[in-house]
Order: C-alpha cells, then sequence, then structure tokens
C-alpha cells in the first residue's frame, strides 16, 4: 500500500469515527425529548396551531360576507364590484404564495420560528385597524388583502414545521384536525361578523375582529413550539436544503392538480351570499351556506386525514375531487331552493372543505422519493399552488360574470349570472383528479 493510499485510508477512518461519535452524541441528546404522536406536549401544542389556525383564516374565509357588504354600501358600492373579489382572493392568496419564502426561511433559521409567529400576529392585526379607515377598494385590497396576507403568512408556517416534528404516525391525522380549524371558525365567523356589519357597521367590525384576534392569539403562540429546540439541532443539518424534489414528476404531478382544484375552489366561498339572493333567496340563507361549508369542512378535513395514513394520496385526491365535481355540477347548478342551497353547502364543505389536506399526503409522498428535506419546505410549496390558483380566481371570476352569460335558455342554478362559474367549478374539481389516472396508467414514480 502507498503512502497516499495509508494517509486516505487512516483518514476515511477518522472521518467515520468521528460521525458514528456524532451520531451517538445525537441519539443520546434526544434521548430525554418530548415522545411523538403521544404526550402532552405533542397535543398541546396540535391544540394550540388548531386554535391559532381557525382566528387566522376566519376572516379570509368568511370573506362572501364582506364581499356582499362592500357591493352594497357606500363608498365601495360606487365601485360597481371592480375589484372588490380581489380583496379576499389577495389575503387568501398571498398566505398561501408566501409560503416557500417563509418556509425556506424557517427551514435555514430555525430560531426564527417563534419570531415569526410573533410578528405576523402583529401584522395582522395592524392590517385590519388600517383596513378600518379605508374608504376605496384599493386602499382594502392593501390592508385587509395583501400586508393581511404577509402576516398571516408569517404566523401561519412555523406551525407545519412544529406538528412536522411532533407527529409521526399520526402524521395525516394531525394536519387534518390542524386544518379543520379554518372550518371551526368559518362556520361561526359569518354569522357574527354578517350581525356585526349590519348592526354597527364596518368599522366596528373590523377593529373589533383585531383587538380579539390579538388577546385571543397572543398567549397560544407560547405553546406552538418545536420538539427540539433549536439549539439541539446539530449543525450540518442547517445546510441548504435538497430541493431536488422539484426536478421529479412526481413533485408537479401534485402541485398542478393542487392548482387547477384551487382556482375554483374559492367560487363558493366568495358568490354563494349573492347567489342565494339572485335566486329568490334572503340574505340570511347566503350567510348560513358560507357557516355550512366550513362547518362541513371540519370533518371533511379530519377525515381526509385520517385517510391519508391509510390509503395512497392519489386515491384519496380522487375521492375528493370526483365527490366535489358531482356535487357542485348537480348540487349548485340545481340549487334554487332553501334546501338544496344548503345540502349543497354541506357536501361541497365534507369534499372540497377537505382538499387542504392531502398536501401532507402529498408532502409524504415526495419525501418516498428518498428526498432529505423537511417536510414544512415541500408543504410550502403546495400552498403557494393554491395561493396561484386563489390570486388567478379573482379576476377570472369577474371576468366570468362579465360575460353575461346565463338568464335564457338554461335552468336553476346554470339560469343565472353564475352559470357559467358553477360550470367553472365544477370543472377544475374534475380534472384535477388526474393524478390518480397517471399512478394508474404507469406515468410518473410512485411509491406504494
Amino acid at each position: 500500500m502507498s503512502d497516499s493510499e495509508g494517509q486516505s485510508l487512516l483518514a476515511s477512518t477518522r472521518n467515520g469515527s468521528h460521525e458514528c461519535l456524532d451520531s451517538i452524541s445525537r441519539t443520546k441528546s434526544n434521548d430525554d425529548l418530548p415522545p411523538t404522536d403521544t404526550g402532552k406536549d405533542a397535543w398541546l401544542c396540535l391544540a394550540a396551531c388548531f386554535l391559532i389556525e381557525a382566528i387566522l383564516w376566519g376572516i379570509p374565509f368568511s370573506f362572501g360576507i364582506f364581499e356582499e357588504y362592500y357591493n352594497t354600501h357606500p363608498p365601495f358600492s360606487t365601485h360597481n364590484g371592480a375589484g372588490i373579489a380581489s380583496i379576499g382572493t389577495s389575503a387568501t392568496g398571498l398566505m398561501y404564495f408566501g409560503a416557500p419564502v417563509v418556509s425556506y426561511v424557517l427551514h435555514r433559521w430555525h430560531h426564527t420560528r417563534r419570531f415569526s409567529s410573533a410578528i405576523g400576529l402583529i401584522i395582522t392585526t395592524i392590517a385590519l385597524v388600517t383596513a378600518s379607515f379605508a374608504d376605496t377598494v384599493w386602499e382594502l385590497i392593501l390592508t385587509q388583502g395583501i400586508l393581511y396576507g404577509i402576516g398571516g403568512s408569517l404566523l401561519y408556517n412555523p406551525m407545519i414545521f412544529y406538528l412536522d416534528g411532533w407527529f409521526d404516525r399520526r402524521k395525516g391525522l394531525a394536519f387534518g384536525i390542524l386544518w379543520a380549524g379554518t372550518g371551526i371558525s368559518g362556520t361561526v365567523m359569518p354569522l357574527i361578523i354578517d350581525w356585526v356589519l349590519q348592526n354597527h357597521g364596518l368599522i366596528i367590525t373590523l377593529r373589533a375582529w383585531a383587538f380579539g384576534m390579538f388577546a385571543l392569539a397572543a398567549p397560544l403562540v407560547y405553546f406552538t413550539k418545536p420538539r427540539v429546540p433549536p439549539s439541539r439541532i446539530h449543525k450540518s443539518e442547517h445546510s441548504s436544503s435538497d430541493f431536488a424534489f422539484l426536478a421529479t414528476s412526481t413533485f408537479w404531478t401534485l402541485e398542478i392538480c393542487n392548482v387547477i382544484e384551487s382556482l375554483g375552489y374559492f367560487m363558493p366561498l366568495i358568490y354563494l351570499p349573492s347567489y342565494a339572493i339572485s335566486v329568490g333567496q334572503d340574505h340570511f340563507i347566503g350567510t348560513l351556506a358560507i357557516s355550512l361549508i366550513n362547518f362541513a369542512a371540519v370533518t371533511g378535513n379530519i377525515m381526509t386525514g385520517a385517510l391519508i395514513d391509510h390509503l395512497h394520496i392519489t386515491t384519496v385526491i380522487l375521492i375528493l375531487t370526483t365527490g366535489s365535481a358531482v356535487v357542485v355540477l348537480v348540487g349548485w347548478g340545481l340549487a334554487v331552493s332553501k334546501i338544496s342551497i344548503l345540502a349543497f353547502s354541506v357536501l361541497y364543505g365534507l369534499f372540497a372543505g377537505g382538499f387542504k389536506s392531502t398536501w401532507a399526503g402529498s408532502a409524504m409522498e415526495v419525501k418516498k422519493l428518498g428526498h432529505e428535506v423537511e417536510m414544512g419546505v415541500i408543504m410550502g410549496l403546495f400552498p403557494a399552488g393554491r395561493g396561484l390558483g386563489a390570486i388567478i380566481s379573482g379576476p377570472v371570476s369577474e371576468g366570468l360574470l362579465g360575460l353575461g352569460f346565463g338568464g335564457e335558455g338554461a335552468g336553476y342554478g346554470f339560469g343565472t349570472a353564475f352559470g357559467v362559474l358553477i360550470a367553472f367549478t365544477g370543472l377544475t374539481a374534475l380534472v384535477s383528479g388526474y393524478p390518480w389516472v397517471f399512478r394508474a396508467c404507469g406515468l410518473g414514480v410512485w411509491r406504494d
């Protein structure tokens, strides 16, 4: 053996010894960590995340109530509806679309996660307070839309990393429970917002919720914490992420499906109150319809999360998207009576309302390909896909309504000015089930 070969062998042996010692050291240092999936710490973190989710998303997911109010009350009604839909879609879009950037920062610098939550809560509070001073639509887009979306993204995304660390075998269920928080808030918030708007006006509504949100969420931030403290994360884990998964067909198949589904998903949430009035129902039916969508989404998200722990993700997506398409094209398309509108709302919440919970399953499917990257980084890209769809859906919906279709020839919901929106929502839901077809046909790489 030559001297150079001997030195190489010695260096290799030393490196192997160091790696072994590092591994043993990390294992010993993690022996005293709280257990995953069980114990009070894991479930306290999940409960806090659930409540923050409910508090944060109550305003964006109740925007249909604001949309109807802005269209019928000055000074915003003088705009003839132009740009109003973009207020709600800007907030939801940015909360989703900012996820990749925020997730990368949170992954790269672990110590910023709790700081991010606190700053995000402050920004969302400021956004609603400043929105109460607005007297033009563009000011509402900047405050209730864009600023709220930025703050919400900072508050929301650390929770994805926390739950990924706290849950392993029950990961799908944990994320399903997290996203069920949106449904709980969306059930109660439309009724509360509508009552306050009608009795006290916009200024009181926005300011009351701003201060109420801060008072409720601030104590909860303490319980949203990582299982492994940042100071105990090994230095090598701070290296840049493995973004090789971005080159896989598996990721892009699931991401594009996510974007397509989101293009139509928000249409009922934005327009059901106005639709109900257009078919002769009173104002309360539209408000109740939004509440029922969100109420049913609680069950939808939890059921979807449980299914992800037992079925392949493409199968779960197919169940949700096919169900959503049938519910929209038949349920909304024929809904003109009180009972039919409310029945549609419940079924839509069960199927479409649970779609967000597929992100955990999609991220786990990508990780099965062997990519060593935190789930929070992968999952940050799926909300971005929904955010893209949400932002596009605002002007698209206004454009479709501007076509002036409906009112002649067709019947039921399709005979109204909203008929083209119903068809668009159903079509996007149907098409977004294609990952199951790809897997069945052997297209792409999938792990069973």
